[in-house]
């Protein structure tokens, strides 16, 4: 029998640990870490994105191969919600996801907004996905411009950033030690006109080279 509304602190425990699934998933992508991103699977699970439907091992290992060209990506949750029956669970969640990538016009962001319906089971005391089916219920492409000096074209000398990387070279992975990755960086006064400043003389710089 279906308990749709069972809040006891065992049911707890478990939306708890499948929203964790959730979260690790989104985690694995948007650091490109294959071993995490197939961890949130049972090994006989199946997925149905827009661009591949098969095996979830299989179905990692051709999204990464995407995931490749990316500058980054970043996969957003929310309103979840879950439906218990015995050891299965059925979530509904809306996910949010930008893939920022290089194109012929300069960077891009390819936007989708949708949803993943789950079939999750747990199997020797853990939750896993044993089904996922991604509607996408619309998407766009936004031409990007970037805050000049944030990521790519820092000028010799200039502001330090920390910014996120693929895998394990990634400072959060540092987790407890992230104090590692700190500099010495002094304020800037103006934030907005100095990131106008740097931004206008990439402008100018693109214009002088058509």
């Amino acid at each position: 029998m279906t308990a749709k509304n069972d809040y006891s602190p065992e049911r707890m425990a478990d939306r708890e640990a499948i929203r964790d699934v959730m979260y690790r998933y989104c985690r694995g992508a948007d650091r490109f870490d294959i071993e995490l991103f197939r961890s949130c699977y049972h090994p006989d699970a199946t997925d149905q994105h827009g661009f591949f439907t098969g095996p979830a091992y299989d179905f990692a290992a051709h999204a990464f191969k995407q995931l490749e060209r990316c500058i980054f990506t970043m996969h957003r949750l929310h309103n979840i919600s879950i439906e218990f029956d015995g050891d299965r669970a059925f979530t509904e969640s809306q996910v949010v996801v930008i893939h920022r990538v290089e194109a012929a016009v300069g960077l891009v962001d390819f936007d989708n907004f949708g949803r993943y319906c789950d079939i999750f089971e747990k199997r020797n005391g853990e939750w896993k996905i044993f089904h996922r089916l991604h509607l996408a219920d619309g998407d766009r492409i936004i031409e990007v411009n970037e805050l000049a000096g944030r990521r790519r074209d820092l000028p010799p000398g200039g502001r330090f950033y920390e910014p996120g990387r693929h895998g394990p070279d990634d400072a959060s992975y540092l987790r407890f030690d992230i104090k590692k990755v700190m500099k010495p960086v002094p304020p800037i006064d103006n934030l907005w006109d100095h990131h106008l400043t740097l931004w206008n003389e990439r402008v100018k710089q693109r214009a002088q080279q058509k």
